[in-house]
């Protein structure tokens, strides 16, 4: 936890919308970036709209990791005694409330995207996912990262997704509704 892996220097990181906690990040990766294991770190998440926009299977009525948040972790949200649950890195309202990650991305190597976002596609930054099945169909996510990785705008940023079941189903589900007789 924390230790540089052998003497090596990590060039950057991505995560999108990780579903690890607060406190796990800080044990493991903080020390590495403090101490300049890691040249680059940028951590994508849904905007807190989205988050709650967002739903697991229309069973539950917000994003999957409000559910790993309230309720799989060892702090649960408990209605009227405990309003929030554990503190899941891949949430914009936990990130932002959390002082020692609002001073680290004040360093340059350190950025925090929150997607939708209006920033042009093949910018660093760029994304427009508004659910976490998304970030991996996300042209705009994976140019951004992919440039950020390249250093360099990738040379040929014409992409072929290969749909998630996830998607999928939404896309049938869209295509049943317009053929209801």
């Amino acid at each position: 936890k924390g230790k540089p892996g052998y003497g090596r220097v990590i060039s950057s990181c991505h995560f999108w919308a990780p579903a690890v906690t607060i406190e796990l990040f800080k044990e493991t990766y903080l020390p590495i970036i403090k101490n300049d294991g890691l040249k680059q770190f940028d951590l994508y998440t849904l905007t807190d709209k989205a988050e709650q926009d967002d739903h697991c299977a229309n069973i539950y009525h917000k994003s999957i990791l409000y559910l790993v948040s309230y309720a799989f972790e060892e702090v649960m949200r408990i209605p009227l005694i405990r309003d929030i649950g554990e503190p899941i890195l891949g949430m914009a309202k936990y990130v932002a409330n959390d002082a020692a990650l609002t001073d680290l991305f004040k360093h340059s190597k350190v950025n925090w995207y929150q997607s939708p976002n209006n920033i042009p596609e093949g910018e660093v930054g760029a994304s427009r996912c508004l659910g976490h099945g998304d970030f991996d169909d996300d042209r705009s996510t994976l140019i951004s990262t992919v440039t950020r990785i390249l250093r360099k705008e990738p040379p040929n940023p014409e992409l072929e997704f290969q749909r998630s079941a996830d998607s999928m189903k939404d896309e049938r589900a869209q295509l049943n509704s317009l053929t209801k007789l």
